[in-house]
C-alpha cells in the first residue's frame, strides 16, 4: 500500500472538513452540539485520523458538560462518522478514536 505523502494527508484533511461539514451533517440531520464535538476530535486528529481524548478535555474545548460529550461521542460513532478504536480502560488512558476520511477520488 502506497504512503501517504504530507501534501496528500493534508489535502485529504481539507476533503474531509469540506465533505462532512457540507453534505454529511446536513444529510444525517446532526445536531449543532455534536457538529462541535466532531470538529474537536477532528482537529486533535493526526494526519492519519486517529486521535486519542479525555472527554473532560472535549468538555473544556466545547464549554459543553462532560456528561453531554460522552452522548455526542457516542451518537458520532452510531452515525459512523467515529469509529472507537481503543477504551480507556485504566484511569491513566483515554479513549483512542479514528475519524472517518474522505479522500480526493483521483
Amino acid at each position: 500500500m502506497k504512503k501517504f505523502s504530507r501534501k496528500d494527508a493534508i489535502r485529504c484533511r481539507f476533503n474531509t472538513i469540506n465533505t462532512v461539514c457540507l453534505a454529511v451533517f446536513n444529510d444525517m440531520g446532526i445536531t449543532p452540539s455534536s457538529r462541535l464535538v466532531w470538529l474537536i476530535l477532528w482537529r486533535n486528529a493526526r494526519p492519519n485520523g486517529k486521535v486519542r481524548i479525555s472527554y473532560n478535555r472535549i468538555a473544556d474545548e466545547s464549554g459543553l458538560s462532560r456528561r453531554r460529550c460522552i452522548t455526542l461521542v457516542k451518537e458520532l460513532i452510531d452515525r459512523e462518522l467515529v469509529k472507537l478504536l481503543q477504551k480507556g480502560r485504566v484511569p491513566d488512558r483515554t479513549n483512542q478514536y479514528v475519524i472517518k476520511t474522505y479522500r480526493n477520488p483521483e
